[in-house]
């Protein structure tokens, strides 16, 4: 059972026929997704976010689990501003079916280069997740776009992201240099631990407190 203060409590799971039902906690407040389709949220906000989700991230990794699905439509954020990641039990109840069949789960724009690749799949992958997140929260667009999905995934897999400064010149080389590892293709490249990844944001973030994030579509090029 993941009970932390930062996941979502699923209570039970059953199933009838070809359907699941999952029992979870009520969360009132609103979707990451729809916030930053308001307005980019206040950089301290952003950051505590953040540092909340990838406490969580790591704290289901310790126990064998990987989400393979963050993204912003599954971090609830309640109204006092505490992150709580969604659909665990989703990838609980199909994490070892995926790996019999190899089959590939997650939202494309967010998934890792070797989940699109069928490969094994651990916390890295979240935590590459995690950073397109961060990214697109800092910049307004996500790291990887394209017109259509071989292109898109093309590009998560061998190219590497554009420079957050080129997007956001309000940020600095450094904090690009730490979602740049986030993003890294292969897993060894990236931070040990989702929590040292945001913990190296939120100290270049210190350095260098000008910074400001930015909504979609604000970026010009």
């Amino acid at each position: 059972v993941l009970s932390h203060p930062h996941i979502v409590t699923i209570y039970d799971i059953q199933e009838e026929g070809d359907v699941a039902y999952i029992f979870m906690e009520y969360i009132e407040g609103s979707t990451l997704e729809k916030m930053l389709l308001d307005e980019a949220p206040a950089k301290d906000q952003i950051l505590t976010l953040l540092r909340q989700t990838a406490a969580a991230l790591d704290f289901a990794h310790a126990k064998g689990i990987v989400h393979r699905d963050i993204k912003p439509a599954n971090i609830m954020v309640r109204k006092d501003w505490t992150a709580k990641i969604a659909d665990f039990g989703i990838a609980k109840m199909q994490s070892q079916s995926m790996t019999q069949t190899g089959m590939v789960m997650g939202t494309p724009s967010y998934m890792s280069p070797e989940q699109i690749q069928g490969k094994t799949v651990d916390g890295k992958a979240d935590q590459f997740s995690l950073g397109v997140i961060a990214y697109e929260v800092m910049t307004g667009e996500k790291p990887f776009v394209a017109e259509s999905l071989p292109t898109l995934l093309f590009k998560l897999v061998g190219e590497a992201a554009m420079p957050a400064i080129r997007l956001n010149p309000t940020l600095d080389v450094s904090i690009d240099a730490v979602l740049q590892k986030a993003l890294a293709k292969t897993p060894d490249q990236r931070w040990e631990s989702c929590t040292a990844f945001i913990a190296a944001l939120e100290e270049q973030c210190r350095q260098y407190p000008a910074w400001t994030t930015q909504t979609r579509g604000q970026v010009s090029l």
